[in-house]
């Protein structure tokens, strides 16, 4: 089941809480961002998009609702870490 979690966001860090807890993520650790309609269990959201963010060892997903996606993508647009290419 999810939790209703209250989003915010500076240049380094992300915050998210709700009535459970609170925690941060610092924004240097992340390393992808990505917004899919599903959530990484293969859950389909009808309604808004999942934030992804990964780090070296873990993953984070927030459900956005519809009318915050557009924003989000503004203040925290899609990336992906990237892998340097092999010698051949």
């Amino acid at each position: 089941f999810m939790n209703d979690v209250a989003l915010a966001l500076t240049q380094s860090t992300l915050f998210y809480e709700n009535s459970d807890m609170e925690a941060s993520i610092d924004l240097d650790w992340v390393r992808e961002v990505e917004y899919d309609t599903e959530l990484a269990t293969g859950l389909a959201i009808v309604a808004g998009k999942v934030l992804r963010l990964r780090s070296h060892s873990q993953m984070f997903e927030f459900v956005l609702p519809q009318e915050h996606v557009s924003r989000w993508h503004m203040l925290l647009p899609p990336r992906r870490l990237k892998v340097a290419a092999s010698a051949t």
